[in-house]
């Protein structure tokens, strides 16, 4: 059995080095290279070829609070403002919450301090000793789920117009 500092440095170096050689850019660049003929590719390219290119547009005070009111006060986040607080203060702070997104937005930079997240290994499946057996989970900021939601949003309406609903990666 592993201590579990022993533990804790096997599923850091597995989950942390995964990619040191770049092998998912090379991979994801061949893959755009064998399909970039194929029918369904060009079928796409015909259909979206007079649709304007995306831009965000800026988000309007009522979005902002729709997605606080969304907000699940169950779940846990991160450090900072805590879900309930946030849907308590909504009046106060959701109006402050809607400049910092659209500023967000025009300067096209996501703030550093919303991509922080604690992140943790769960077991997936019974053999704890086997680190595929677990998968990471990402606790972000209240704030940071209220702007991720808020981005997600506008690029589904953009895409949805553009890409068949039968559209699947897997």
């Amino acid at each position: 059995m592993y201590s579990c500092e022993k533990k804790c440095v096997v599923l850091d170096s597995f989950f942390t080095d995964t990619d040191q050689n770049g092998t998912v850019d090379q991979i994801v660049n061949q893959s755009i290279e064998k399909y970039r003929n194929h029918d369904s590719i060009l079928r796409i390219k015909e259909k979206t070829k007079n649709i304007p290119s995306f831009g965000f547009t800026h988000v309007n005070p009522c979005e902002t609070s729709e997605q606080i009111d969304a907000l699940n006060t169950e779940k846990a986040s991160r450090r900072g403002i805590p879900s309930k607080v946030l849907k308590i203060s909504k009046r106060a702070n959701y109006l402050h919450l809607t400049h910092c997104i659209n500023t967000s937005i025009n300067d096209c930079v996501f703030p550093k301090e919303l991509k922080a997240a604690t992140v943790s290994s769960v077991l997936k499946s019974k053999e704890s000793y086997l680190k595929y057996n677990y998968r990471l989970v990402s606790v972000l900021l209240s704030v940071s789920k209220i702007f991720e939601r808020i981005i997600c949003g506008k690029m589904q309406s953009y895409f949805s117009t553009s890409l068949s609903n039968l559209l699947s990666s897997f």
